[in-house]
């Protein structure tokens, strides 16, 4: 799919006319994954069909792939139309700018990412218990509109007697009983 051109600055006063990326640069660049420095673009082998370099009249251009975790994100480039040459060190510090873009724009990504599962976990929170929740968020419980049905066997035990023995036993003697009755009632269920 063509490139989407997410800001653009030219030295052009009026600021009028609308750029035309180099599909040429561009492709050369994403295909070897690093930085490219042209000046003279019409001698060189690999750029000389391209036919946006012609219609802009690109003499020299230097663009570098913004790249953060092995992923590329961005291209980054700069052209000169004027006959003015770019050097090994404009490279260098467009490749530096790049990789401090890449970053800039992948932190972004995971804030808004983070933000955005922060709200779904305090939506769903609302409603389910926040285990449940994370449950859902992991993918663990699919949630889907209407529900679903599924087979249950509910079990209802009363312990004869606990409300008077709840007034008159001390606590630790409660929970002590209710322990040994946990254990015996679970191998049976």
């Amino acid at each position: 799919r063509p490139p989407v051109i997410k800001a653009q600055r030219s030295k052009d006063p009026s600021g009028g006319g609308k750029f035309i990326v180099s599909q040429s640069i561009l492709g050369y660049v994403l295909e070897n994954r690093k930085a490219v420095l042209l000046n003279d673009m019409m001698d060189d082998p690999r750029f000389q069909k391209g036919q946006s370099l012609m219609i802009q009249n690109i003499q020299a251009a230097a663009c570098a792939p913004m790249i953060t975790k092995d992923r590329i994100v961005g291209v980054l480039q700069v052209e000169s139309h004027h006959g003015q040459a770019f050097y090994k060190h404009d490279l260098e510090l467009l490749t530096l700018v790049s990789g401090i873009a890449a970053v800039a724009i992948d932190n972004a990504r995971l804030v808004t990412h983070a933000k955005n599962e922060q709200i779904k976990r305090s939506n769903l929170q609302r409603y389910l218990a926040p285990q449940v929740a994370s449950e859902v968020l992991s993918g663990h419980i699919d949630m889907k509109l209407g529900g679903h049905s599924q087979a249950i066997t509910v079990m209802f035990a009363d312990v004869r007697g606990f409300t008077r023995m709840s007034e008159e036993q001390p606590a630790a003697t409660i929970v002590a009983t209710l322990n040994s009755y946990f254990e015996r009632m679970v191998n049976h269920i």
